[in-house]
């Protein structure tokens, strides 16, 4: 009888320290009661719900099910997809100018003497109408052109 009894406050402990919900609620140190039964119930039901999911899928995984859907169409006559090709370099190369180069030379880490890894085109003299090189201009003049790329 005293191992009953030391087993009884065991579980007690060990249901007030569990994590699992519900089950401190069933096993109280007053005796079964309605309340009691009504939480051990509701554990049990909660406890069938999640076998029955584990089952199931369980079930499932060990038939192996696959879905495959193939659908192939023939056509005498297709059209090709348009496909886009964007540069990503705003400016060609080949529209800098020594002048250019000058005026840019701090911003892309140029200096004067070193070889700029492409041929500018040739220098245009300064005229009395010339500015000073501004962006606005600097992009009109070596941006791509779609009509050049064409």
């Amino acid at each position: 009888e005293e191992e009953e009894e030391e087993a009884a406050p065991d579980l007690v402990a060990f249901a007030g320290s569990c994590t699992l919900h519900g089950l401190s609620h069933v096993f109280v140190e007053g005796g079964a009661g309605a309340r009691q039964a009504l939480w051990a119930l509701a554990v049990l039901l909660s406890l069938c719900a999640f076998l029955y999911q584990v089952a199931d899928r369980v079930a499932c995984y060990l038939q192996y099910p696959h879905v495959t859907l193939l659908r192939e169409e023939q056509s005498a006559a297709m059209t090709f997809p348009a496909v886009t090709f964007c540069n990503v370099n705003r400016v060609r190369l080949s529209q800098l100018s020594p002048h250019d180069l000058l005026y840019l030379a701090p911003l892309v880490a140029y200096e004067p003497g070193i070889a700029p890894g492409f041929a500018p085109r040739r220098p245009e003299p300064l005229g009395d109408e010339d500015e000073p090189l501004n962006l606005h201009g600097f992009f009109n003049r070596t941006c791509h052109r779609l009509e050049d790329m064409l």
